[in-house]
């Protein structure tokens, strides 16, 4: 770790001071550029590629616009991974000086005596009313709203439940809470996909999509299943789609429906909680591991020929009493030889409900899958856009709060079991996982190249253009025949060397 190039922030009785002139001068000598540029931190990340996020029915209309939307202000591309953030808001500017007197204004008219335990933490309202509010976590969102005014795909994000997700990491102590708020400062990013939605966007989902974005005339059929585990065997089974919905015309989807467990008289299985996810084998991990199963299977029996295979993760809260519960569910994206007809879908679910059975703690729910053909390439980056978002913890808490749960209950519950073990749940599979030939070494691939391979071409192309832009850096303004040239005459000193 190599020491920053800023000098280091002087001890302050917990708040922040705004740069005098000085400061200002003596930063911009040091660094070499204006103020409010990003700064190189101890740690350089190359910037990912562009990526959205949303359960049975993609409703994402408005992803085309994403890439407009999301942009990159600075053209810098080696940028701190946040190790340096924390001295870095010292170096805001006159935005830095506006955000500090704006956050000093919040405190004094802060007047609520209540603890924060025993406020509504999803309600950015509250949090600023509340003394016992920090500052520093009072400064975090009150960039986060500004920026949320100025931008359209924040407020579309997440279901419109952006703004709830970072406020109840802020409020309990989130060690990534900071972080997911000021993720896109200065081109810096909290590199949480599992919780931060534009890190999934553009780890995940953007990847994904230019990955397989000429991939749909490649494969003569596609298809979407969800498989999911439900608690009421009435509801499980297979759900099969024949006719697409259409919300602008207020259409609902027609579904053909295949359930083995109804009207057998089968008792309604007990939900799961993050208590279940205790040892290397336990109920959670066994509906991850089933639907990375059933995705292999799928392979190997020649039904699919490639898959793109994802899990995710719901959490909700009962009121009375306070409880937390997950609903694992994954999802995947198939591409055949023969299209996928209601009685093949009705063999693979048979096959779902087998694989979940013949593993440990295969007992505790219901299989469910959802089917969906897929009809075009729009329609497949939806799919995937659909696949790839982060896990959902709002809505729960919101729905726990109107049905009138004990507040200091729910956020200890929340602050315990989503913050501190959420990670620890999704970490146990890596994924999303390819297969087949939506895998770049497998036989027959079908997509635009691999995601590692297409982000060091680009952040090597950026590389070189900042470098010729700059004046400085080996190779600036280098043509490719002069590069090769040069490196001739290297490997045949090395020869002559040996």
């Amino acid at each position: 770790m190599t020491k920053s190039a800023h000098p280091a922030p002087k001890p302050t009785s917990g708040r922040p001071t705004p740069l005098n002139q000085t400061e200002k001068g003596k930063h911009q000598k040091l660094v070499g550029k204006p103020l409010g540029t990003p700064l190189a931190g101890t740690r350089t990340e190359v910037n990912p590629a562009q990526q959205l996020t949303g359960k049975r029915q993609p409703v994402l209309d408005f992803v085309e616009d994403v890439e407009a939307l999301d942009q990159d202000a600075s053209p810098v591309i080696e940028v701190a991974n946040l190790d340096t953030l924390e001295a870095e808001l010292r170096y805001l500017g006159t935005d830095y000086d506006r955000l500090v007197i704006e956050a000093d204004r919040c405190s004094e008219e802060a007047t609520d005596p209540r603890q924060l335990l025993l406020i509504n933490q999803a309600d950015h309202d509250a949090l600023l009313k509340n003394p016992h509010f920090s500052f520093d976590s009072r400064c975090k969102l009150l960039w986060f709203l500004k920026k949320m005014r100025t931008s359209p795909w924040m407020r579309m994000a997440d279901e419109g439940l952006y703004v709830p997700r970072v406020c109840l990491g802020l409020a309990a102590g989130f060690e990534y809470g900071g972080r997911m708020a000021l993720c896109g400062l200065h081109s810096h990013f909290c590199q949480q996909p599992d919780y931060c939605p534009r890190c999934c966007l553009r780890l995940r989902a953007k990847p994904a999509v230019r990955e397989y974005r000429d991939s749909f005339e490649q494969a003569p059929h596609w298809m979407m299943m969800t498989p999911s585990f439900e608690r009421n065997p009435e509801q499980a089974g297979l759900h099969y789609v024949i006719q697409k919905g259409n919300c602008s015309r207020r259409v609902k989807a027609k579904l053909r429906h295949f359930q083995p467990f109804a009207d057998l008289g089968l008792p309604v299985k007990e939900p799961l909680t993050p208590d279940h996810d205790i040892g290397k084998v336990n109920p959670i991990a066994t509906c991850f591991e089933t639907i990375f199963r059933l995705g292999r299977e799928l392979i190997r029996c020649g039904v699919a020929q490639g898959v793109f295979a994802h899990r995710e993760i719901a959490w909700n809260f009962e009121a009375r009493p306070v409880r937390c519960w997950n609903t694992p569910n994954g999802t995947l994206i198939i591409n055949s030889e023969e299209p996928i007809t209601f009685e093949i879908a009705c063999k693979v679910y048979e096959l779902f409900v087998g694989l979940y059975q013949a593993l440990p703690f295969g007992n505790c729910l219901y299989p469910d899958l959802h089917c969906e053909v897929i009809q075009s390439q729009k329609e497949l980056s939806r799919c995937l856009y659909y696949a790839l978002k982060p896990m959902k913890y709002a809505p729960g808490y919101l729905r726990a709060v109107e049905a009138g749960a004990d507040l200091e209950a729910l956020n200890i519950e929340i602050a315990d079991r989503v913050f501190q073990g959420g990670s620890v749940i999704l970490g146990v599979h890596r994924s999303p996982r390819r297969l087949g030939n939506m895998r770049c070494n497998g036989e027959g691939y079908i997509g635009a190249g691999s995601v590692t391979v297409d982000r060091r071409q680009q952040t090597e192309l950026k590389r070189n253009r900042h470098a010729k832009q700059q004046g400085v850096g080996a190779g600036a303004g280098m043509t490719d025949l002069e590069r090769a040239i040069g490196r001739g005459s290297l490997n045949r000193r090395e020869g002559l060397d040996d």
